[in-house]
């Protein structure tokens, strides 16, 4: 797994991200294609100093409140960028080199760009940050605002190395697409690259591409509340449906064995909390992060007859894997309570010190 938020396998098809796409499209009431389509047009992003006046109107009609609040402000910010000297000059560096040609493993190129991202952000704030540079070079820096880094890759901070993992990320999910259609269709790198980028016509930008994808699924995370239905991916990377109850509950059809012996001992910490809880798709992208929401994890303990109000999420982790093999042995020996995993709704748990123990193991 990658990065597809979509696919629990990794890796987008070429026809998915078209999907992805034509859904952002539809729903456009903003006019954020427009908007950016004549700013890439008409405004000098080259030129740090130049065009300051359209440039924070373009943050403005993309919606970044800061911006909208502090207009006057942000013209001197831009003139603090523009002054930065070794900024333009690492910068110039990078003006057209696309993602898909970076060198990840050289540090040099490794601390430009988060040299580059640091000093935007420190002027601009994140998601303007991101914005600009992203008009600066579409084809190398993405986009990310607040819904992407809490909801989608789960950041508490937007710190210089996590602009960078962005960025790999990003890399790694459209080499995936691309080794794929290259196959599928039998075009070369060249090809299948042009291809791809006729998606976001007529700017061409592979990375204003992942940005749809990444707004898409920032916003409403695979869900069809009005339907009470939630799509869900099998182990081979097909989308199955997955029926939620009116109640909100939701059968993984994972037991806890099956919990314990495979994904347990991969959980090394914990997710933030979003607004309407994670589908069970997206809690199984957690895990091959190595992270897990405590909600989950707390629903578990309690099938275990943990008592799971008086604990901390990390003592309650520590005290799963203590009694791990125990707590396998005892479900292989009383199969009756090998029973299936159910989401609930997550709410907010309370966290105290306090040694925990199963009452199975009593």
């Amino acid at each position: 797994m990658r990065y597809n938020f979509i696919i629990g396998s990794g890796g987008y098809k070429f026809d998915l991200l078209l999907q992805e796409v034509e859904k952002f499209d539809r729903h456009d009431t903003y006019k954020y294609n427009e908007t950016y389509i004549a700013a890439r047009k008409n405004i000098d992003w080259l030129n740090l100093g130049a065009d300051i006046n359209p440039k924070i109107q373009f943050l403005i009609d993309w919606n970044t409140t800061i911006v909208r609040a502090n207009k006057t402000l942000y013209i001197e910010k831009f003139k603090e960028v523009a002054a930065n000297d070794s900024l333009k000059n690492i910068l110039n560096k990078y003006k057209s080199i696309e993602f898909v040609d970076i060198k990840f493993a050289d540090d040099n190129t490794s601390n430009d760009i988060k040299f580059i991202y640091d000093t935007f952000d420190g002027i601009l704030g994140p998601t303007s940050a991101s914005k600009v540079l992203h008009m600066y070079n579409p084809n190398l820096f993405p986009i990310w605002d607040d819904y992407m880094r809490k909801n989608l890759f789960h950041f508490r901070s937007h710190k210089a190395y996590q602009y960078l993992q962005l960025i790999q990320l990003m890399r790694d999910e459209f080499m995936l697409i691309l080794e794929d259609l290259c196959k599928s269709e039998e075009l070369n790198r060249t090809q299948a690259i042009s291809k791809i980028k006729d998606l976001d016509k007529p700017t061409f930008s592979l990375l204003r591409i992942f940005d749809k994808v990444n707004y898409n699924n920032s916003r409403q995370p695979l869900s069809i509340s009005d339907k009470n239905i939630s799509l869900v991916s099998d182990d081979k990377g097909g989308i199955d449906m997955a029926v939620i109850g009116v109640s909100g509950k939701q059968n993984t059809g994972l037991k806890l064995s099956e919990f314990l012996t495979s994904i347990l001992p991969k959980i090394n910490s914990f997710s933030m909390n979003k607004p309407g809880g994670y589908t069970y798709e997206e809690e199984r992208s957690l895990w091959m992060q190595g992270k897990m929401t405590a909600a989950f994890l707390k629903q578990v303990a309690s099938m275990l007859e943990y008592q799971t109000f008086q604990s901390s999420n990390y003592d309650l982790l520590s005290s799963l894997n203590r009694d791990r093999e125990k707590l396998i042995k005892l479900l292989k020996e009383k199969t009756h309570l090998d029973k299936e995993i159910i989401i609930k709704s997550k709410g907010k748990c309370t966290s105290s010190a306090g040694t925990l123990k199963s009452g199975l193991l009593d």
